[in-house]
């Protein structure tokens, strides 16, 4: 049994929206039902912002991140020096 991709589930989930939103329409002459799109990428979008601003509440710091940055930077310039990129 093949597994199912994260892209074919999301492609799945908006196929059935898409097509609930248009026999609705269709059905009744709500407004709500008309600009339902609209509201979910509005909510979607909230959602994306919140979820981000909740990581950087949340973002843990580590003692030894910067020292870890300065030897990789260190050893990139090595590089870039050897190679002649920079003098």
């Amino acid at each position: 049994m093949k597994k199912i991709l994260q892209y074919q589930v999301f492609t799945l989930y908006i196929s059935l929206m898409v097509a609930l939103w248009v026999v609705l329409k269709e059905e009744t002459e709500s407004t709500v039902v008309q600009y339902a799109p609209f509201w979910l990428v509005i909510a979607m979008s909230l959602w994306a912002v919140f979820s981000i601003l909740r990581g950087v509440a949340y973002l843990e710091n580590s003692p030894n991140a910067a020292a870890e940055i300065e030897k990789d930077v260190g050893e990139a310039r090595a590089v870039m020096k050897k190679r002649g990129i920079i003098s």
